[in-house]
């Protein structure tokens, strides 16, 4: 009678103990389907400008992180620094799902790194690294700047003589013996005047001598 009545017992709290085992299952699979959402309910980043690892032409006025959802404006904390890990000026501001940093001088040539920490709407701390590099071409040399090739020079045309200053350097040819009335050349005339005087000191001597 006592073991009839141990056994019905036994029996009937096997319906019991499934029932618990199937309650607490149950239990379990509900606690995962609502702490799961729970778990991933951190606001992300979902878009930046300039995006990681970019690499911009022109240097960007200002850095925009946008999130999943609305950022608290507390405990935020933003660090730029360039490539010799120095740091870089800049301010920023919180609005909505958006933080944007704004370099106080523009941004010159070369790798920056972002690093920024902000609130999520449900008080979780965001800490978010972002990376960019600036590169601007070169300007090309504006027409005025090339240099233009050197005029070649002239000389100056030499100035006019004029017919004075020609007469005045040209040295006058010597004078020729001016000529005798009659044509006759002036050496002409002199020889024979000096042949009659010839004639007369001899027909003097000639003279004296016979007396």
């Amino acid at each position: 009678m006592n073991q009839h009545h141990t056994r019905n017992h036994a029996t009937a709290q096997y319906p019991m103990r499934a029932m618990r085992i199937a309650l607490a299952a149950v239990l379990m699979a509900l606690a995962a389907v609502f702490m799961a959402p729970s778990a991933h309910a951190h606001d992300q980043l979902v878009q930046s400008s300039p995006e990681p690892g970019a690499t911009v032409k022109n240097p960007p006025k200002r850095i925009t992180l946008t999130f999943s959802g609305e950022l608290k404006p507390i405990g935020d904390i933003v660090k730029l620094t360039d490539a010799d890990n120095a740091a870089v000026e800049t301010t920023h501001s919180i609005a909505g799902t958006e933080l944007t940093i704004t370099p106080v001088k523009p941004l010159e040539n070369g790798t920056y790194s972002l690093v920024a920490r902000v609130v999520s709407s449900d008080g979780h701390p965001i800490d978010q690294k972002l990376a960019f590099t600036v590169k601007t071409p070169a300007a090309s040399a504006s027409p005025s700047a090339v240099a233009s090739p050197a005029p070649a020079s002239t000389t100056a045309p030499a100035a006019a003589v004029s017919p004075s200053a020609t007469a005045q350097a040209t040295p006058e040819p010597e004078q020729a013996p001016a000529a005798v009335k009659g044509g006759i050349p002036a050496p002409l005339v002199w020889s024979i005047a000096g042949l009659v005087g010839l004639g007369a000191v001899v027909m003097i001597i000639a003279k004296t001598r016979a007396k």
